[in-house]
């Protein structure tokens, strides 16, 4: 499903997005954690934290581009939910809550699901919680990548592991470099992560 396909629980110009976004762009941890944790109903609320779509704002200043016919009607839209916000920064507590809740842990309506958020902060804590609830170790992102196509770093190494331990292939071709995790590992020096 493309990211037009979903319809937002809680769209851009909600209230609850609104704080949300000011406490992500103030990176006011406490409060991210509060919102998602407390006020998001349902578990996998759909959350829109972008949209560029003009059309949607008829106030809205258009680049000149656009005036001229230069600019494609393509729009950039993010959604997220409440259990990829958390993997993404790192808050153990609040995804064992939303899983307790049951909260679905390959829900991607952004073309990423929550594991492959935690691999790109290299949150081991979050991707070994994300996989004992069952988390698909091999799900594609909407690039065509798999977690472990995202354990870039050093610090993602903990996140290799625990995704190769719960049957993660390292020969899976993804992206558009049609590279595998291993590929990846050895491109960006990443010897413990190739080994």
């Amino acid at each position: 499903m493309s990211n037009s396909d979903y319809l937002p629980d809680y769209p851009l110009n909600s209230d609850l997005v609104k704080r949300l976004k000011s406490a992500l762009d103030a990176k006011d941890e406490e409060r991210v954690r509060d919102l998602i944790c407390t006020e998001v109903t349902p578990v996998d609320a759909v959350i829109e934290l972008a949209n560029d779509d003009w059309m949607k704002d008829p106030s809205a200043q258009l680049p000149t581009g656009m005036l001229l016919g230069l600019w494609t009607l393509e729009y950039k839209r993010e959604l997220t939910t409440p259990l990829c916000i958390a993997a993404a920064h790192g808050h153990t507590a609040c995804v064992r809550h939303l899983l307790g809740r049951g909260a679905d842990p390959d829900a991607s309506p952004g073309g990423r699901g929550a594991l492959h958020e935690a691999c790109l902060g290299g949150h081991t804590a979050c991707v070994r919680l994300l996989l004992q609830h069952r988390a698909d170790p091999d799900l594609l992102s909407a690039e065509g990548l798999a977690p472990l196509h995202l354990c870039r770093t050093a610090a993602s190494l903990g996140c290799a592991q625990a995704l190769l331990e719960h049957g993660a292939s390292v020969q899976r071709v993804g992206g558009t470099g049609r590279d595998t995790p291993l590929h990846v590992a050895a491109q960006r020096g990443l010897d413990e992560h190739a080994r």
